[in-house]
């Protein structure tokens, strides 16, 4: 239901015609490289999230878009997500 709710806000953006699938990678790919960057530093989980959310508005408003702090929040989840999975692989 919540994911059903993100999609319609996604497409119904502050954008006349909404964010395409492109930009939705873009978002998820910048989200990705921020939380891996973020990844070693030494702060807690609340600011280090923070700190992720804020880094990928600015930087996906610098390519000149906009996504809801809903959708962000999820990106930078998924990239989260993601670089435990690797962390785990690579511990074996």
């Amino acid at each position: 239901m919540i994911f059903t709710r993100l999609i319609n806000q996604m497409l119904n953006c502050n954008h006349s015609d909404g964010l395409r699938l492109e930009h939705l990678q873009i978002l998820q790919l910048v989200a990705q490289q921020v939380v891996f960057s973020l990844e070693d530093i030494n702060i807690g989980g609340a600011q280090k999230k923070s700190l992720a959310m804020a880094n990928v508005k600015e930087l996906f408003w610098e390519l000149g878009y906009e996504a809801p702090d809903e959708l962000v929040d999820l990106s930078v989840e998924v990239g989260v997500r993601l670089a435990r999975c690797l962390q785990r692989v690579a511990a074996g």
